[in-house]
């Protein structure tokens, strides 16, 4: 091992691609044995289930923390090995990352950059092997997109069936643990890309239409959406255009307003959300967006919790 480069930033492990292994030791002032973790032959790119589960349970919390190397880009399918199809169907769609990439796509993505907006913190090596694995399942399928070299993902029927299952998961969220965005939840860049994915094109204006939102908070900045009929984009750079409506809020009250758990007139009447346009623009932003699938059910239950409080 004394030939491998320690990786940075950390410089605390020692990895080797070529073959596949992966060591960890020294880790902090604590001194932990050595595991070399062996490819199966049948399956280059996963590891037993077996040695996985030998690692010291100190050591796969930090590779869980490592934000560099992540156990998951090495051991990429989990088997259970029990005869269930609940069982067979985590082992297809409920490893890390699945279903929010199947609610990427039902959300209309179809690239794989698309995907990695929708999933900024996912490594490009994992998406990709989960794309594969869900491929390989019958989950999805892989097209020829309109432009040459552009592949596109597309949900099988199998995959569209998940529709129901990812919006029960969401909906016993809301009713048992999501409450306020924690303050690493809240990130500009991809509240845009949601709200882009949510647009309602015939509520549009029939012009094209540029909306600054001046974002204010953790990780506050300006960002943009160009609103055209079958054409929208949105940008983390000025678009070229000059802006018709400027939005200014604190991004937590948005994701908040998105979410169902704040009323969008009532955020604007306390001034949380402030408007700058033509009165026509102003009083139409509200419809232009879906807002979150489960908006209704996260303001049925906030509804439920002000009676009973």
């Amino acid at each position: 091992m004394a030939d491998s480069a320690p990786c940075t930033p950390c410089r605390r492990c020692v990895f080797s691609r070529a073959d596949q292994r992966l060591q960890w030791a020294n880790l902090g002032n604590e001194f932990l044995p050595r595991q070399v973790l062996k490819p199966d032959r049948a399956r280059p790119n996963s590891l037993e289930a077996a040695e996985v589960i030998r690692l010291e349970p100190n050591l796969v919390r930090f590779l869980d923390w490592m934000d560099t190397w992540r156990l998951e880009d090495y051991y990429l399918v989990f088997r259970y090995h029990q005869y269930c199809p609940v069982a067979r169907a985590c082992e297809i769609v409920a490893d890390r990352w699945t279903p929010l990439i199947v609610r990427e796509l039902l959300f209309g993505s179809r690239h794989f950059n698309d995907l990695r907006r929708g999933l900024p913190r996912i490594s490009r090596s994992l998406l990709v092997a989960r794309l594969r694995h869900l491929e390989e399942n019958g989950v999805i399928e892989r097209r020829t997109g309109l432009r040459p070299n552009v592949t596109e993902y597309v949900l099988t029927e199998a995959g569209n069936d998940l529709a129901d299952v990812i919006k029960q998961l969401g909906i016993w969220a809301i009713k048992w643990v999501f409450n306020d965005p924690n303050r690493d939840e809240l990130d500009p860049a991809l509240f845009l890309w949601k709200m882009h994915q949510r647009v309602d094109e015939r509520e549009l204006p029939r012009r094209r239409t540029v909306v600054q939102f001046d974002l204010t908070g953790r990780k506050g900045r300006r960002v943009w959406l160009v609103l055209v009929p079958r054409n929208v984009s949105s940008s983390l750079k000025p678009p070229g255009f000059a802006p018709d409506l400027i939005v200014r809020a604190d991004v937590s009250v948005l994701y908040r307003v998105w979410a169902g758990f704040v009323d969008y007139d009532a955020a604007l009447r306390r001034g949380e959300i402030v408007l700058e346009g033509p009165p026509a623009l102003v009083r139409g932003f509200p419809r232009w967006f879906m807002w979150s699938p489960l908006m209704d059910v996260a303001r049925a239950y906030r509804e439920q919790r002000a009676v009973s409080a």
